[in-house]
């Protein structure tokens, strides 16, 4: 069974990670979707902050996935990680098997992206845990049930996590600074349109 489960967590990895076997995927990656709307997150300017972790939370949707591919752009491939799966929330009981495991199957500059650390049996005590074991990696965690994932990490993370909250859009990504009020309204009800179709 330890074998088993060995090969799942490596398919899975694999399946989320499709620029590892074939390189030119990240570009499709990092690319926005059509019609994306650059976000505002407040408190990222200096993301990696070295030894540290970040947290990204927000509700569900509000684009945090798609802001930090954008962030990390395809300079350089990430270790996808999406908590949504068994086999990657079973491995990451273990701080110290996922860090001695990051140790092996990453660069030193390799990002780690935490998807959805909701899911997570105890996101905080991981995140913890792979803070403390130094690992050079920048790691970030995203989550879409900001009071679920932040009660789960308040207290183990003191001074390991810098965090950000992605709110839903504003007017101000909406309608870019500079423009005369009736074009800015005319640019947002433009984007409602598009929405309801």
């Amino acid at each position: 069974p330890g074998l088993i489960a060995v090969m799942d967590l490596l398919d899975v990895i694999r399946a989320g990670n499709p620029w590892m076997e074939q390189p030119d995927r990240l570009s499709e990656w990092a690319r926005p979707p059509e019609g994306y709307v650059p976000r505002i997150v407040r408190g990222t300017t200096d993301w990696p902050v070295a030894g540290k972790a970040h947290l990204l939370v927000g509700a569900r949707q509000v684009g945090k996935s798609t802001w930090l591919r954008g962030r990390l752009g395809a300079s350089v491939a990430p270790l996808l990680l999406n908590c949504e799966e068994l086999a990657i929330r079973s491995w990451a009981r273990s701080a110290s098997l996922v860090a001695a495991d990051l140790r092996r199957l990453t660069l030193p500059t390799t990002p780690v992206l935490f998807e959805e650390a909701q899911h997570l049996d105890d996101a905080g005590l991981l995140v913890k845990g792979l803070v403390d074991a130094k690992l050079p990696n920048p790691l970030y965690i995203t989550g879409s049930s900001a009071w679920h994932l932040h009660a789960r990490t308040r207290e183990s993370l003191a001074g390991r996590a810098v965090r950000a909250f992605m709110h839903p859009l504003s007017l101000t990504e909406l309608a870019p600074a500079g423009l005369p009020p009736l074009l800015a309204e005319a640019r947002l009800r433009e984007l409602a349109e598009a929405a309801a179709i």
